[in-house]
């Protein structure tokens, strides 16, 4: 019996790439109606009101797109370093770095400052943050070759402790003085607040596909992106081309740590308004998600996070409808998971070894 083995895809036809998203998502409606039909719910109007509840207002809209944008922006760090074959998975740490640092400029400079002024600082601050946490990696990684992926976890838990001190275990400027009852980070100053667009939604949405299109010009139309694009494709050959392989992967450490350091920041002048621990973390992990579904793309990043935004957001509600939290949990689980098995059958499929099929892919490889 012969058995199966995985074998990456040639490139596949446009119709199969447009029609595979598709597809998936089907399947997952139909899979995850399975235990809701178990439950005696409606799976149609479940899905109903999945639908309504992120979009069926000017309300649920700004509240998805709000939500959308510290994991868009943490799925753009992960993208920029995955395309390379480097593996950040320190975005969660980045990113609460990035809010470190926006909110301590935002409290030094306080409420005299010019607005303006305080917004660029206060981004600048969060963005610079999370490149210098990331570089604390990238220097390691690419001199000494230690593995990133476990310095970059290790990493996330040190800013998670770091975070905690600073709010619960200190007497910090990040922290509310006159919070009696429960320690809370301080409040930043009205100057260094985003201004409010419609709705929770505000500036840090532009600026945030400001960065993601900034991005993929980068990667696209520059010199670096070209250099960037051959280190991808074989270090060998960057080898080579006399392309500086440790200027490359320093450079991509520190675009992608800014743009998770960015993801702090917009949420320190945005919707928190302050340095709040439990609400930076997480946020990391779902980027790598979101990174999946966009396909590695720097702008796949935004479909991508606004949908796993919608399905998360709408937990509130389908609660109210009778739906337990912990099938609400199940079911988002299902629809991702089976969304992200499309994505990697898109790459990949099953063949039989010593098949005609995979002796002809094997032919057709250069």
């Amino acid at each position: 019996m012969r058995r199966l083995v995985l074998e990456q895809r040639a490139t596949p036809s446009r119709t199969f790439s447009l029609a595979l998203p598709v597809l998936s998502a089907v399947g997952a409606l139909i899979l995850g109606s399975i235990p809701l039909v178990l439950i005696g719910a409606d799976p149609i109007e479940v899905y109903r009101l999945m639908l309504t509840s992120a979009f069926g207002s000017t309300r649920g809209i700004t509240d998805t797109l709000t939500d959308a944008m510290p994991i868009m922006l943490t799925g753009l760090a992960a993208v920029v370093t995955f395309r390379m074959n480097v593996w950040n998975i320190g975005a969660e740490g980045q990113l609460q770095i990035g809010a470190v640092t926006s909110a301590g400029v935002a409290l030094w400079l306080g409420d005299g400052a010019n607005t303006a002024f305080a917004l660029v600082a206060m981004i600048l601050a969060g963005m610079l943050g999370g490149s210098l946490y990331a570089g604390l990696v990238a220097l390691p990684t690419a001199t000494w070759k230690v593995d990133e992926v476990v310095l970059t976890l290790m990493m996330n838990f040190l800013s998670l402790a770091f975070i905690n001190y600073l709010v619960f275990g200190s007497h910090s400027p990040w922290r509310d003085a006159f919070s009696i009852s429960f320690p809370r980070g301080q409040l930043i100053p009205d100057s260094s607040r985003l201004p409010d667009l419609s709705g929770r939604l505000n500036l840090g949405f532009v600026i945030t596909l400001v960065v993601v299109f900034l991005v993929a010009w980068l990667l696209k139309y520059t010199v670096w992106g070209y250099e960037y694009s051959v280190v991808a494709d074989s270090r060998g050959a960057a080898s080579f081309a006399g392309i500086n392989q440790w200027r490359m992967i320093v450079t991509s450490f520190l675009i992608s740590g800014g743009c998770a350091g960015l993801g702090g920041a917009v949420l320190v002048g945005g919707t928190l308004g302050a340095m709040e621990p439990r609400a930076l973390t997480g946020l990391g992990f779902t980027g790598i998600l979101v990174a999946a579904l966009g396909r590695m793309s720097p702008t796949g990043v935004i479909p991508a996070a606004i949908v796993l935004s919608a399905i998360v957001s709408s937990g509130p509600d389908l609660q109210q409808i009778g739906v337990p939290a912990p099938l609400t949990v199940v079911l988002q689980g299902l629809i991702l998971v089976v969304i992200a098995g499309g994505e990697f059958h898109l790459r990949y499929r099953l063949v039989r070894a010593g098949s005609p099929a995979r002796q002809a892919h094997r032919e057709s490889a250069p």
